[in-house]
């Protein structure tokens, strides 16, 4: 297991709970595209491992109680856990091999969370979401200015009609090595824990009509 903690604002570090700060691999990312291309550094460097953990820089997770409660909910079998969003969480590696690289067409860091949700219910892989850690009020450091572009890219993407997502244009082809699928087996995407204004799409068909 790797935990990354993807941030430019290293004076805020020492807020973050010493048993996931100290085991933590600080991801600079003062000169980053986007949060996609971001992570998909950190998986990349997770070629060898089961598990990844990320801890946004404002997440205060209270130290191992959270990171073990993530780790025991990956190993029951669902591929993503956010014990906050897309803020603090954690991937197994063989749901990353099978689902791909995070979309890098998102600019700075919107929209990709339900992209990826998306993607996870397309591969039958369950996922988990929650907002059970506490946060501290300041902005994402990846908050685009206008996030009009994100938007299009997204309803570009996909759409939604009778109970069927729609997936409209294909993923990109991106050059990371996420290492060999150890054959992993998931809870399927309708054991899904997912918000409350999220449980319709638990039962949502998959159609792909992508370009």
């Amino acid at each position: 297991m790797k935990i990354f903690i993807p941030t430019n604002r290293h004076h805020i570090l020492n807020e973050i709970h010493p048993e996931i700060r100290e085991n933590a691999i600080i991801k600079d990312g003062t000169n980053v595209k986007c949060y996609s291309a971001m992570i998909n550094e950190c998986l990349a460097e997770c070629a060898d491992e089961d598990i990844i953990v990320i801890c946004a820089d404002r997440m205060r997770p209270k130290g191992e109680e959270d990171l073990f409660r993530m780790i025991n909910l990956i190993n029951e079998g669902y591929g993503f856990v956010g014990l906050y969003r897309f803020g603090f969480y954690a991937l197994h590696m063989d749901a990353v091999r099978r689902v791909g690289p995070l979309d890098e067409r998102y600019i700075k860091g919107t929209y990709e969370d339900g992209d990826y949700m998306r993607r996870f219910m397309e591969a039958d892989i369950a996922f988990y979401e929650a907002e059970d850690i506490r946060v501290v009020d300041i902005l994402s450091n990846f908050n685009p200015s206008n996030t009009q572009l994100a938007i299009n890219h997204f309803k570009n993407k996909w759409d939604h009609i009778d109970g069927t997502c729609i997936r409209l244009l294909k993923e990109e082809k991106y050059n990371y090595n996420f290492g060999e699928d150890s054959g992993k087996v998931f809870l399927p995407w309708d054991r899904s824990v997912v918000f409350k204004h999220s449980e319709n799409f638990k039962n949502f068909k998959f159609k792909d009509m992508s370009k």
